[in-house]
């Protein structure tokens, strides 16, 4: 039987998580190095309204493996047009009301695009983990927070890191 053992490093001000695998008894875990980067870890953040475009989905309660799939504008503070993007959620669990969605959603911006995927759980904020990009992008990592999801004031909010 494996365990995983969790540890944390913190590096220019970003808090690192990793994990060893081992199958040594619960208590007991691997020593891991985390070196040092040369460089700052330099943040970005990029708020922008989501104007919900198309959706598609069943009209009832979801089902276990069930998609929903949708496309959005996204506009700047100024009202301005500053990228487009789209996205899938699947239904993976469902524990009574509490419904669990597994999603991932591109995004088109000015001189690149952005990707990024998660587990939500319906009716709550989400935040997502940013797994690459393209373009002035690529290379990215951070996080994606969306709010009020659904809604006329839907935001999302980029944390990129480089």
């Amino acid at each position: 039987m494996a365990y995983i053992a969790l540890g944390a490093a913190t590096l220019a001000g970003v808090t690192v998580l990793f994990s060893a695998c081992s199958n040594e008894p619960s208590g007991t875990s691997e020593s891991v190095t985390v070196a040092a980067p040369d460089s700052e870890v330099q943040t970005e953040s990029i708020n922008l309204k989501v104007a919900n475009d198309q959706y598609a989905g069943p009209a009832a309660e979801p089902k276990l493996g069930d998609m929903y799939v949708y496309s959005y504008d996204l506009v700047d503070e100024n009202g301005r047009m500053a990228g487009d993007g789209g996205g899938h959620c699947q239904t993976v669990d469902i524990a009574g009301t509490t419904i669990t969605q597994q999603c991932v959603i591109s995004n088109r911006l000015a001189g690149g695009q952005i990707t990024a995927t998660a587990l939500w759980e319906r009716g709550k904020d989400l935040d997502m983990t940013i797994t690459g990009g393209t373009g002035a992008y690529a290379g990215v990592r951070g996080e994606l927070r969306a709010t009020e999801i659904g809604s006329p004031n839907e935001m999302y909010r980029f944390t990129i890191l480089r």
